[in-house]
């Protein structure tokens, strides 16, 4: 499903015959085949590590892998021993899907592929792919290799809190519209990250509505903003203005959009983004091999990234909805009835898991319950 997914977001992405278009696809294409390539190597492991006597071409079943988790835990003579067999495995795992979540290093080419990219497929991207790979790592990667997900936890805490907070300082540096979005997603999805990497109850559910909310969120605002590219040749900031009077459609919904994504109170988004700072916070408790100053400072480095990615996007809405128009050109046709209806029913589950997250927490508290405190042991067992 992993590397099917990519092949018709090569297609979408260099629609137009465009050199950009055609690079973005391009990055498209490496990395769905490098992602590709790794799981099946952390597959074929699996199997071979899984053979028995009885069963020779070992097994691929999910709930088996995770209750034989302990299996795994063993030395490994690769490069000296230097690490256990399932900690290879599960950082194979990871690189395979750390650059559809934008993970340092992986943000700054994941931000221009979304923006150069044919805007369904920048959507798709941010609004389906992103969150798949998050929910990637819940079911597969953490459940199999529990006791590697908690060495790493901490690490990945780091690297998912430095990726927030150099993609808030870069949204404020960015001229592009579609840019500037694409760069709080990823400051979105290492919510997610940020979240599972804290071990607990509270942080995996966070993680999953800040995956669900965010992905819903940038998908209606990159299409959204898709929609005055597409009118007035460009997404940059400095040229749109005033596109409330001339597109109102257009402009309410992008308002909402933008305020979806910003994740104010009454969006998914919103619950997410608190239940994961909560997290952050309360995980020195729940990892004492780690210090709890060590998350606080973490999750207040989240915060300051995903602030400054906030007022990034409403001061870009501000200029291109409510400013002052650039020239005295005709106003760009506003939305017609099937772009409204599309904008307005991503919105419409962006709002309703806002209103009602229990929607989506009472679903997962059982199996996220399980999940934390599988990590909380492999963390208190020390691997």
């Amino acid at each position: 499903f992993w590397g099917g997914a990519f092949i018709p977001l090569l297609f979408l992405a260099g629609s137009g015959g465009v050199a950009e278009r055609n690079r973005a696809a391009v990055s498209l294409a490496l990395a769905g085949v490098a992602g590709f390539a790794l799981i099946v190597i952390v597959l074929l492991a699996l199997q071979g590590a899984t053979a028995t006597n009885v069963r020779p071409a070992g097994t691929l079943n999910l709930p088996e892998l995770a209750r034989r988790a302990g299996d795994f835990v063993r030395e490994t003579p690769w490069l000296g021993g230097r690490a256990r067999f399932d900690q290879w495995l599960f950082g194979l795992l990871f690189a395979a899907l750390a650059a559809p979540i934008a993970v340092l290093p992986f943000q700054g080419r994941w931000v221009r592929t979304l923006s150069r990219s044919f805007t369904p497929a920048s959507a798709l991207l941010a609004g389906v792919l992103a969150p798949v790979g998050v929910y990637g790592l819940l079911r597969i990667a953490v459940p199999i290799f529990p006791s590697a997900a908690a060495d790493f936890a901490f690490p990945l805490a780091i690297l998912a809190a430095a990726g927030m907070l150099l993609g808030g300082l870069c949204a404020r540096l960015e001229r592009d519209w579609k840019a500037l979005a694409a760069r709080a997603a990823a400051v979105s999805m290492g919510g997610c990250l940020l979240g599972i990497a804290t071990v607990s109850e509270t942080g995996v559910q966070g993680a999953l509505l800040q995956a669900s909310g965010g992905g819903l969120a940038f998908a209606m605002l990159l299409l959204s903003i898709g929609t005055q590219e597409g009118r007035a040749g460009g997404c940059g900031l400095g040229g749109s203005g005033g596109n409330s009077g001339g597109m109102p459609r257009g402009a309410r919904l992008a308002v909402v959009a933008t305020l979806a994504a910003v994740s104010i109170p009454g969006f998914a988004g919103f619950w997410g983004g608190l239940t994961v700072l909560i997290a952050a916070f309360q995980a020195g408790a729940r990892t004492p091999a780690t210090p709890a100053v060590g998350f606080a400072v973490l999750g207040l480095a989240a915060l300051v990234g995903w602030v400054l990615a906030s007022c990034a996007l409403i001061r870009a809405l501000r200029g291109a909805c409510s400013g002052p128009a650039a020239d005295a050109t005709p106003a760009p046709p506003d939305l017609d009835l099937c772009e409204s209806a599309s904008l307005a029913i991503l919105g419409a589950f962006a709002l309703a898991l806002g209103i009602w997250p229990s929607l989506l927490l009472d679903a997962t508290r059982s199996a996220a319950g399980l999940l934390a405190a599988i990590l909380q042991a492999a963390a208190r067992g020390g691997g």
